[in-house]
């Protein structure tokens, strides 16, 4: 039972990881862009 939980749990745990990654290198990118417009602007 505890060896079929740790293996979901690192299952679930490099799905987050995974995910996290996916809208980090989705988004952060976006939001770069946004903030250099937005500082742009300003100037």
């Amino acid at each position: 039972m505890r060896c079929k939980f740790s293996q979901l749990a690192d299952k679930a745990a490099s799905n987050m990881l995974r995910f996290a990654r996916l809208i980090l290198f989705n988004f952060y990118p976006k939001i770069w862009n946004v903030t250099l417009l937005f500082s742009y602007l300003e100037l």
